[in-house]
């Protein structure tokens, strides 16, 4: 990182926002002209789709072995693609009815995401855990539906 640090210094702080807050902003030609080089960006989802189940089919299983196989070889896959930067599933729990956590256990999806980081860092592919933020759809659905515990213990802890 050090050695872009001439060209971090040129961005905007819009710009250095936009990099924290999107990575796949990266992709943009705008960066690459500045020198930055481009990062191809991956998913486990994603890298899923043609071998293995989703990784929610996959901790459903509770089977932090099998999870750990898959995962070393999905990073295999990502590294024959040349991929330097993959997402890997958050351990979230389940606030939308409507939408697939990893786990609904939230220790389980914990355990699920660091088997993802440790085939990832095995690989020496870089590695991030998808974000922690509240969907618009959720945050309508708690608005709907106000439960104070719900929000303190999953929310505000």
């Amino acid at each position: 990182m050090l050695k872009y640090f001439d060209i971090i210094k040129k961005l905007s702080d819009v710009d250095k926002i936009r990099i924290l807050c999107d990575i796949n902003a990266l992709s943009d030609k705008k960066f690459r002209t500045l020198g930055i080089p481009e990062v191809r960006i991956g998913d486990v989802g994603a890298l899923c789709e043609d071998t293995y189940p989703s990784p929610c089919a996959l901790s459903n299983t509770w089977d932090l072995s099998l999870v750990s196989n898959v995962a070393d070889d999905l990073f295999k896959i990502a590294s024959s693609r040349e991929m330097g930067f993959v997402k890997v599933p958050e351990p979230r729990v389940r606030i939308n009815p409507h939408r697939i956590p990893v786990s609904e256990d939230l220790f389980l999806g914990a355990e699920m995401s660091k088997a993802y980081l440790a085939a990832a860092g095995k690989a020496g592919i870089a590695a991030g855990v998808g974000g922690f933020g509240i969907y618009n759809d959720e945050v309508e659905w708690l608005d709907e539906k106000p439960d104070e515990r719900f929000i303190y213990e999953y929310i505000v802890k």
